[in-house]
């Protein structure tokens, strides 16, 4: 399905391909994932509403604006039709459109009250060690610029690849006290990274370097 989705929203909004990073294996896994985690809080708005506004203040470091998200509404629908069958009717699509102008409402509010308060899309951070505990696990440590919201057990989101690679990010467990004595994450080798560039990316990651952090996530 998300395969279909993505294909979809490229080939009729071709604009917002530069928005996703070259390889849609992970995106593909973030968009179930956050759609998941929304249909299961649907009747619990007190989980629900933070959870998209977390998403639409987190949506700013990919270059998500308001008017991107009619383009992804429209798709989303279609998708949903498309699999859905003879089970599709008027009045389901009333009703995921009604549901997705919610969705996207609580988005683009909450990223337009971030920026408003001067919240930044995404924190610099250089990382002063990196240890190698076994042949396919590396540990890092992350020195992020003050006032970064970070709390021991949450998610650190960051960038690992070239920076002419668009907007491929990962999510890495961190550990630690907080921004001024270092955060410290775990950096697996995925099998799939096992090319020249993958080794070569990994290399980009070493002492000294610079990366780029987003709002930390809550483990799931």
């Amino acid at each position: 399905m998300a395969k279909y989705f993505y294909a979809r929203l490229f080939r009729e909004h071709p604009g917002v391909r530069s928005l996703f990073p070259d390889d849609m294996a992970d995106q593909r896994d973030r968009l179930f994932g956050a759609l998941t985690a929304a249909v299961a809080h649907v009747d619990d708005a007190d989980v629900l509403v933070p959870f998209l506004r977390g998403l639409g203040a987190d949506h700013r470091r990919f270059g998500a604006v308001a008017a991107h998200y009619p383009a992804v509404g429209q798709g989303l629908v279609a998708t949903i039709r498309f699999f859905s069958g003879d089970a599709w009717s008027a009045e389901v699509e009333a009703a995921w459109k009604a549901a997705y102008d919610v969705i996207a409402g609580v988005m683009v509010e909450a990223a337009r009250q971030a920026e408003a308060a001067g919240e930044p899309a995404v924190w610099d951070a250089k990382v002063p060690r990196r240890e190698r505990p076994a042949p396919t696990v590396a540990t890092f440590t992350l020195q992020v610029e003050p006032d970064y919201p970070f709390r021991a057990g949450q998610y650190l989101s960051l960038t690992l690849h070239e920076a002419e690679v668009r907007n491929v990010w990962r999510d890495r467990l961190g550990s630690g006290q907080g921004a001024r004595r270092g955060l410290r994450a775990a950096l697996p080798r995925p099998a799939r990274h096992t090319t020249a560039r993958g080794a070569r990316q990994r290399r980009r990651l070493r002492r000294g370097g610079r990366r780029a952090v987003a709002a930390p996530l809550p483990a799931p």
